[in-house]
């Protein structure tokens, strides 16, 4: 028999050094061992917010079965994911958006009929409401100002000589970050007052980290 599991890849801490599908939704095959004993697996799929796996004649019924990630929220501790499983019937096919009924997710957007990669086509949801800039809060139901900036650092092949950090206007270190292991690693600075910052990034060798040992690169993105 084939089991699946699903399950919520967050990149932080010990998990922080994957090799891929960082903060993103994994789908894996285990074929025996009953979930019990150990056993092959593969990973299937990885899904960002939006993106959906089918297996096709799921446990041998002859229905599809489909999982969607509908929302991936990075903002909190821990981070959370919602999935969405349709089996046979409950696969939602449209030509039209009006046939679409809500999930009741408003972080994901409106549910909208694809039909760019097939006619009939599926409902899928639109995605994040917000303008750039801003955030959403599932909670709340709206779209809030940004407190908040992500950092996604991938280190060089020296991964202890790099640092960063974040000052405001007044030159006060707010947060920082060092002792990284080599790979991707995802830092989330929350609860930022209105104002300006500066952030920096280091390398105690002075080479840099990117390209000659290692393709290093940085991103910081502020809710989105």
């Amino acid at each position: 028999p084939k089991d699946y599991f699903v399950g919520f890849n967050r990149a932080v801490g010990p998990n922080a050094q994957n090799d891929e599908a960082d903060n993103e939704v994994t789908i894996v095959q285990v074929e025996g061992g009953e979930g019990h004993h150990y056993a092959q697996s593969y990973l299937k799929a990885h899904l960002l917010t939006g993106e959906s796996y089918t297996i096709d004649n799921f446990a041998n019924t002859g229905q599809p079965l489909t999982i969607k990630a509908t929302y991936i929220n990075l903002s909190t501790s821990p981070g959370t994911a919602s999935i969405q499983i349709l089996y046979g019937s409950d696969l939602h096919e449209c030509e039209s958006s009006d046939e679409c009924s809500d999930d009741g997710i408003y972080c994901n957007g409106v549910e909208m009929c694809d039909t760019s990669a097939s006619f009939p086509g599926a409902c899928v949801s639109s995605g994040d409401p917000c303008q750039l800039g801003s955030k959403c809060s599932e909670t709340t139901q709206s779209c809030t100002a940004c407190d908040e900036v992500t950092l996604e650092l991938t280190t060089d092949n020296y991964a202890g000589e790099t640092s960063w950090d974040i000052k405001n206007n007044f030159g006060t270190i707010i947060d920082s970050g060092n002792n990284y292991g080599i790979g991707t690693h995802t830092e989330t600075i929350s609860n930022l007052q209105e104002g300006a910052y500066t952030f920096t990034i280091y390398d105690a060798f002075g080479d840099g980290i990117c390209c000659s040992y290692g393709e290093g690169s940085y991103k910081v993105m502020s809710c989105g």
